[in-house]
């Protein structure tokens, strides 16, 4: 493999057809907060860099609270398949990261994975599990969780009680 080098004010970079010192000196430069190292390289042509930086840039953004950013950052994570960073951010309180890790367990068909987020606190992975259940029919499975106190699963029951009344009323009245 050729390794070209090129020199920029405070950082020496490698071009190297080598995925791993790629991504090697990518890791370096963001462990050392060097983002215009990494702007440099992605310029240059890096595109593991340029990769990286996109990542840095979206989790900069996210971490001022830039919803946007937090469920692009997200996004972006799950295709890299970098699930634990997700993970990590959506128990953090990350909400973006916690809705995109529900809907990829959901994808996955990990529905104990589901419950067990749901039931460690997961407010999004509470209303998904919720919205399954009731999409499934599983209006005792439902019960079940709003009866052993997760008041999510008892605030979708209140709503489907409340529609069955509804429709029920306006039954009669036909």
């Amino acid at each position: 493999a050729t390794t070209e080098i090129y020199t920029f004010p405070y950082t020496t970079l490698f071009r190297s057809a080598n995925p791993k010192a790629a991504n090697r000196l990518a890791d370096l430069l963001i462990a050392r907060g060097d983002i215009e190292g990494l702007r440099a390289r992605a310029d240059a042509g890096d595109t593991t860099a340029a990769h990286r930086l996109d990542i840095e840039t979206l989790r900069a953004r996210a971490d001022t609270g830039d919803a946007t950013a937090a469920d692009q950052l997200a996004e972006l994570l799950i295709a890299r398949g970098d699930i634990e960073s997700v993970r990590a951010r959506a128990d953090a309180g990350d909400l973006m990261a916690a809705l995109q890790l529900a809907d990829l367990l959901i994808a996955r068909g990990d529905i104990e994975g589901l419950r067990a987020r749901a039931d460690a606190g997961d407010s999004m992975a509470a209303h998904q599990l919720a919205d399954l259940l009731i999409a499934r029919g599983d209006i005792e499975g439902l019960r079940a969780r709003a009866d052993a106190g997760d008041a999510t699963a008892a605030h979708h029951l209140a709503d489907l009680r409340s529609e069955e009344r509804r429709v029920g009323k306006e039954c009669r009245s036909r």
